[in-house]
């Protein structure tokens, strides 16, 4: 197979374009989930709930972008005699010596924006979590069969539920 230098620049242009959408838009995500780890930390929860809907929407432009960069490697690889879903050292292994740019570079800012995506997620996850278990420990001990009875009644009487009050006046 003869290699089309000239489509297969422009197919690793396309590439590196993608993956630059992709970090930027990652970052941008990124930006957002550290607001979001300041609104869950101080229960902002007005402002946790804007934040959350914006990244909502971010992450179905992180998809489109992804699915673009997807289809421009296909293409890359393609060109390159290899199998449409070669991996990204695959692809820059078999570029032909200078016409890799800077996909490699881009490749790595990518994996370590991302990175930083999943570790911030799941940090938010943990302290979403967290807050969680206290409210729900919170509203269990607040529950009526949780609160110890106080009663006003005579000296070994029975309150409601058939509990005995833990203070008893007899005044």
């Amino acid at each position: 197979m003869s290699l089309d230098i000239d489509a297969l620049t422009v197919a690793i242009s396309e590439l590196e374009d993608a993956i630059s959408d992709a970090i930027s838009n990652y970052e941008n995500l990124l930006e957002d989930t550290v607001t979001e780890t300041d609104f869950l930390r101080t229960l902002q929860t007005d402002s946790l709930r804007l934040v959350v809907d914006l990244k909502t929407v971010k992450a179905s432009r992180a998809a489109a972008v992804e699915a673009r960069r997807q289809s421009a490697a296909h293409a890359v690889s393609s060109r390159l005699g290899l199998e449409p879903d070669a991996t990204i050292s695959e692809i820059l292994d078999a570029i032909p010596a200078g016409l890799d740019r800077s996909l490699g570079g881009l490749t790595v800012r990518l994996l370590d924006v991302v990175g930083n995506l999943r570790r911030a997620n799941e940090r938010n996850r943990t302290i979403a979590t967290s807050g969680i278990h206290l409210t729900s420990n919170l509203i269990s001990a607040l529950a009526p069969e949780s609160i110890p009875v106080v009663a006003y009644s005579g000296a070994g009487g029975l309150v409601s539920g058939g509990r005995r009050p833990i203070i008893e006046y007899t005044g």
